[in-house]
């Protein structure tokens, strides 16, 4: 049955189908939403995720057979429109992996233990598994070639071996002068177990006139190396059509009033996701200690691919702070706290208005027409800034982001959205007999034009809605004064002057269904309703 369900799709030769054994391999259960459940393989970097059924339900071996196309559509989809759209930098696509069903058995039996009870009536039904980057950690280098200026001096004070032993009582090396090299860094394999502790290898290639380029190796033993720390926001909707501004609020504030009247939430965040789409650096660092503060299910950090503070983990946020930023003081004071507060947010900020792409365009995308989409990134004040400064809305107002950075990646998938919902809902309903759930994916999978996307307004909102229901997931480390990095990392450099190697990923960019037009009109209306009832009863 196999080659029926491939054939029609593009590309998939690059896509083998790998067979994983999760019984010799090291793995933690990372966690799990209504629709996925996350493994992690922390000796690999890599994370596991799985689509869930209610365990009640039985399958048709013709809907195992559509579930297999599904993740292989999206891994697909993954590939052939979010990578081009958003970047090879923030994105990897998945492999696609299958786990023989016996050993499946045994996997859901173990997790029994960890799902949470209120996730336990779904479980995995099938051994399709996408495999993603852990984009918790940094990415993994076993060599890393440096620039860097050393004194010579300092190299010769430390063992060191050359090919050439009687080059090292040359008097050009004995100089007090800095000179620039190329080192290599190469984790040694037979470096202690200990985790926090690494053995290097230096290799200095020095170019030197009349002798050419001299070759030394030096051993650094037991560096300690800091715990990797990591973001994940969901941003949700930084971007609302024109039409849609007649509303009081944002999307995802009038959807606040919805979560406290059903009893989700205590009380309404602070947060506002135009906010930190604005391109308003204060607006933004706002957002982000919103988040902190009130993370909902929008927030999230951990420490060495471990969970230590979400909306359901309440670790104390003060020693997280105090971690994170290696603050010495055994107590942070209210006034350090604030401290530590601002440094989050600037590093979080700086992180995601840098332009990780090195150049790489993004798609352009089209009308049916052939008219090229606009770019919107600065918008038209609907609502007056008195109130908008008074709470009563949010503010629509924003300046372009820095070109390339993940949010303009991501805020330009979202501007693919031009009509309201009840426009787009109109337009469903009138396609006729309801479409496959995913046609649509098959049709943009199947586009041949290099470098150009041509979406129907339906195309269009489908692809905003996977864009708003992302995850941004921002890794660091703290570099200390001996620390080597490579010339492609990513350093930035808070207000103390503390040097941060990060990388930032973009995962949860799923296909949506066709279906979930109608699901978001309903959900439209209730929120609305909810809203109203709220105002009305203060």
């Amino acid at each position: 049955m196999q080659p029926e369900i491939m054939g029609n799709w593009p590309e998939l030769n690059e896509q083998p189908i790998l067979t994983l054994d999760l019984k010799k391999r090291n793995w933690r259960y990372r966690g799990e939403g209504n629709a996925n459940l996350v493994l992690a393989l922390p000796d690999e970097c890599l994370v596991l995720r799985f689509h869930k059924y209610d365990r009640e339900k039985t399958f048709s071996e013709r809907e195992r057979i559509e579930e297999f196309e599904r993740a292989l559509q999206e891994a697909l989809f993954c590939h052939t429109v979010m990578v081009p759209l958003i970047g090879r930098a923030y994105i990897r696509p998945p492999k696609l992996a299958i786990i023989d069903q016996s050993e499946l058995q045994s996997l859901e039996n173990i997790l029994d233990q960890y799902q949470p009870a209120h996730r336990r009536h779904k479980g995995i039904k099938f051994g399709n598994v996408a495999i993603y980057p852990d984009y918790t950690m940094l990415p993994q280098q076993s060599e890393k070639i440096v620039q860097d200026v050393i004194n010579m001096n300092d190299v010769l004070r430390s063992e060191v071996t050359c090919e050439d032993q009687s080059l090292l009582n040359n008097s050009l090396f004995r100089t007090t002068k800095k000179i620039k090299l190329h080192r290599i860094v190469v984790s040694d394999a037979s470096a202690p177990s200990n985790e926090n502790e690494l053995t290097l290898q230096e290799h200095f290639d020095i170019p030197l006139s009349g002798l050419g380029v001299i070759s030394f190796k030096r051993s650094k033993l037991n560096q300690t190396k800091s715990s990797t720390f990591c973001v994940e926001i969901k941003p949700k909707q930084g971007w609302i059509p024109y039409v849609d501004r007649s509303k009081p609020k944002c999307t995802y504030c009038l959807t606040q009033y919805l979560k406290l009247t059903e009893g989700n939430i205590d009380q309404i965040s602070e947060y506002c996701p135009l906010d930190l789409f604005s391109g308003d650096v204060k607006r933004m660092r706002k957002a982000i200690k919103a988040l902190l503060m009130q993370p909902q299910n929008n927030l999230k950090i951990f420490k060495d691919g471990d969970l230590i503070y979400s909306d359901s983990v309440q670790t104390d946020l003060t020693n997280i702070l105090k971690e994170m930023f290696q603050e010495t003081s055994s107590i942070l004071h209210l006034e350090n706290f604030d401290r530590a507060m601002e440094k989050f947010s600037d590093l979080v900020h700086q992180v995601l208005t840098s332009d990780g792409t090195d150049g790489d365009a993004g798609l352009q995308v089209e009308d049916l027409d052939g008219t090229a989409i606009p770019n919107l990134a600065t918008d038209p004040l609907i609502t007056t800034q008195e109130a908008a400064d008074a709470g009563l809305s949010c503010k629509w107002s924003s300046l372009p982001l820095p070109e390339n950075c993940v949010l303009d990646r991501i805020l330009k998938i979202q501007q693919l959205q031009q009509f309201g919902i009840e426009d787009v809902y109109g337009m469903y309903r009138n396609i006729g007999p309801a479409p496959h759930d995913y046609a649509y994916v098959k049709s943009l999978c199947n586009q041949r034009e290099p470098k150009k996307l041509i979406l129907n307004p339906i195309q269009r909102y489908l692809l905003a809605t996977t864009a708003k229901d992302c995850s941004i997931l921002i890794a660091f480390r703290q570099l200390s004064n001996d620390d080597s990095y490579c010339v492609a990392d990513k350093i930035l450099t808070d207000s103390d002057g503390h040097r941060f190697v990060w990388n930032v990923g973009v995962s949860d960019l799923d296909p949506k269904p066709i279906s979930c037009i109608e699901k978001h009109w309903k959900r439209n209306t209730n929120v609305l309703s909810a809203y109203n009832r709220y105002v009305k009863s203060m």
